[in-house]
Order: structure tokens, then sequence, then C-alpha cells
């Protein structure tokens, strides 16, 4: 999106961009297909099944088509094959295009943050397609897993929080930082950090770090 300025503090949100798997799947078709699958394994299936109509969804994109899921025989190893070509092709499609819309390249970016819970990448998905993209060497690489539909949201969270506090520790720095969260599809942001000088205060992670103390003093009196 050109021309996207959204200020927080002092990080600034250059550009979003978003990409989906090539097969598309009518809401209606993913609801017959789930009932196939999971209606002989969940009792309580019939009784969830609604959420299918309810939930608004128009439709969803898959990256193999809708008849490899039935096939008998896909197990673990070709679902994570599937999981990291696809999630690849995808992190390289929105991220380039959140890129291009920023202004900038691939070797602009200091730090990656990348959020999916679909599968397990090892090495992660932006050390995976880093030849691909054109990132240097020496990016900053933040991989998170396991976090599921709240990916998005904090994702975008832990890049901001992040060029906030190297603002703040270096104070003058300048960070890029390219978000790619991939899963029933994918979405790129790239931040910028806000150049300012400061001769004194407190971190803006302070009040976090007190939250963190309070925590660990809870989980201490429960033991």
């Amino acid at each position: 999106m050109d021309g996207l300025h959204i200020r927080s503090g002092e990080v600034r949100l250059q550009s979003l961009a978003t990409a989906v798997p090539p097969h598309r799947l009518s809401q209606s078709d993913a609801a017959r297909m789930a009932a196939q699958i999971f209606s002989g394994r969940f009792p309580n299936f019939e009784r969830m099944a609604p959420v299918f109509t309810s939930s608004g969804i128009v439709a969803r994109y898959t990256v193999q088509p809708p008849e490899w899921y039935l096939a008998p025989k896909i197990g673990w190893p070709e679902r994570m094959a599937a999981y990291l070509q696809g999630a690849a092709d995808l992190f390289v499609d929105a991220a380039s295009r959140a890129l291009e819309a920023a202004g900038c390249t691939a070797s602009d970016v200091d730090t990656i943050v990348t959020i999916s819970s679909t599968g397990i990448a090892t090495p992660s998905l932006e050390a995976r397609v880093a030849g691909r993209m054109g990132f240097r060497n020496d990016v900053e690489r933040v991989p998170v897993f396991g976090l599921g539909c709240a990916g998005g949201v904090s994702g975008l969270s832990i890049a901001m929080g992040a060029l906030a506090l190297w603002a703040w520790q270096a104070a003058g720095y300048w960070g890029l930082a390219a978000l790619a969260i991939g899963a029933l599809g994918a979405a790129a942001a790239i931040f910028w950090g806000v150049h300012r000088n400061i001769t004194n205060g407190p971190s803006p992670f302070a009040g976090t770090v007190a939250e963190f103390k309070k925590d660990a003093a809870c989980l201490r009196q429960a033991q």
C-alpha cells in the first residue's frame, strides 16, 4: 500500500502486502471436505460443523489441489514438504511486494520477524529464502512458532517493539524490519525505525520488565 504511514512511538509502518496460495477453495467445498475427512474421526464434528457457514469466510486457498488432501497415504513427511515449499513461495511473494511498495530492497533489511504455525521449518523460512530474496549475511532473524491465529498481531508487535528498543539503546540508529506471516495466506509489513536523539529517560520497555517481574513472583508463590 503506497503512502501508508502509521506512526507508533518511534516506529513507522512503511508498507503492507499480501499473497495467497495458488488453489482457491470455496467455503462450501471446504465444509464438504472437512466432513469427509473428520466426521468419522471426531464424535462432535457435526456440532462444530456450522462454523463453516457462520464464520463469514467466502473462500480459502491451499498450496496443493483439494484432492491432494483426500489422498489416503499423505503423511507427515509429505505434508511438511508441501508446507516448506508453499510457505517459502508465499514468503518471497508477500515480502517482495512489501519491499517494492516501501521503495527498498531485501539488502536494506536489518531484521526479519517470521511468524508461522502451519508447519515446522528448521532452518526457518527466512533462512531458506535468504538467497532468493537477497538478504544480507548479517541480517537479524527472529522466527516465532506456535502463536496460531494470534501470530499476525503478535508479529507486528514484536517487530515494532524491537525497533523501538533499538532506537532507545542506540540513540540515532536507523533500522528496517520485514515481517512475513505464512498460513492459509501470507502478509508482509515493512517497518522503519525513526531517528531520534536521546540524552536520558527510561527505557520504552521499563513497564514490560516490571510486569515480567510480577509474573515471576506470582509463579514462585504458586509453586
